[in-house]
């Protein structure tokens, strides 16, 4: 966010936060009082006359009852006008069903509960171009609350939660340049190692070309070490005593037909044998060579 406004390497930013990771879960039950709503209801009444004929049977219960006052309506009892004459029992039961709410609570965990941020910024740098000597001149007040502006909306700065935002202005300590001095090579710290690996490297690519080289060559194409063998350095063939010769001067019986003055070749079956007794007559007979060619021209 700062590098556009500030650039890259003209500030520098800590942030500390404070998370908490506990786990909390909170189960609550609340009744509501106020709205009570009737679940059952049990009423019970009972309303008796003392003057009630009552004894063990005999004589006397064979007699006529005495006069007895009984209340004529159930109701002077009930509103107690009838008094001394008879009681009256009533018994209530209420069942209410309480309004109930019950809440299952679980808090996030890693919530933070406060950070600090710390930025300080590099004061501007003016040089003089007389003496080159750097100024630094630490910024404005009004440049430094634009820069809390931005990193409030920035960082989610919040008082509530006791968060802390310090922006300063302060010049940088400058790194030192080194100064390159030409050493010569021999007096390189690494110059040993560069020696040793040149040397290790000669020695594989001599490897290589000594040993590895011809045995590849020699795996890959064996008939080319007897065709060498065959033949000198001038390209003549080898005869039997090891002196170079012409093709067929060694070779007894066969087929032997004349061609020019006095020279022997052999029934040749191979292009390969071919080529290799025209080369061997060309460099004997370079003259007889020129003239069959001259006679091939002039033939046509």
């Amino acid at each position: 966010m700062l590098i556009p406004i500030l650039g890259l390497g003209n500030y520098t930013a800590q942030v500390d936060i404070e998370l908490d990771f506990s786990a909390v879960e909170q189960t609550r039950k609340v009744f509501d009082p106020n709205t009570p709503a009737t679940r059952s209801e049990y009423t019970l009444e009972d309303y008796n006359n003392g003057n009630v004929v009552a004894g063990v049977p005999g004589a006397l219960s064979n007699q006529p009852p005495a006069d007895a006052s009984i209340p004529q309506d159930v109701a002077q009892m009930k509103d107690g006008s009838v008094m001394g004459q008879g009681s009256v029992h009533k018994e209530a039961t209420r069942n209410y069903e309480l309004d109930t709410t019950i809440s299952h609570e679980r808090k996030q965990s890693g919530v933070i509960n406060r950070q600090t941020v710390a930025v300080a910024v590099k004061s501007r740098s003016s040089v003089n171009p007389d003496t080159g000597e750097v100024t630094y001149t630490p910024l404005s007040e009004a440049d430094l609350n634009s820069i809390r502006q931005v990193l409030i909306g920035t960082v989610g700065y919040s008082e509530n939660r006791g968060d802390l935002l310090n922006v300063l202005s302060m010049p940088f300590a400058e790194p030192e340049m080194e100064q390159i001095v030409d050493v010569p090579i021999w007096e390189h710290p690494n110059f040993n190692d560069w020696v040793r690996w040149f040397a290790s490297a000669l020695v594989i690519i001599i490897v290589i070309l000594v040993l590895v080289r011809p045995a590849m060559k020699k795996l890959i194409n064996p008939a080319a070490d007897n065709d060498d063998q065959m033949y000198g350095p001038d390209g003549m063939p080898i005869g039997a005593d090891g002196e170079t010769s012409l093709i067929g001067s060694d070779i007894d019986g066969g087929e032997l037909f004349e061609f020019g003055s006095g020279i022997d070749l052999p029934n040749l079956h191979k292009d390969e044998d071919v080529l290799k007794a025209v080369r061997a007559l060309v460099a004997n007979e370079p003259e007889l060579a020129a003239q069959v060619v001259k006679n091939w021209m002039q033939n046509g």
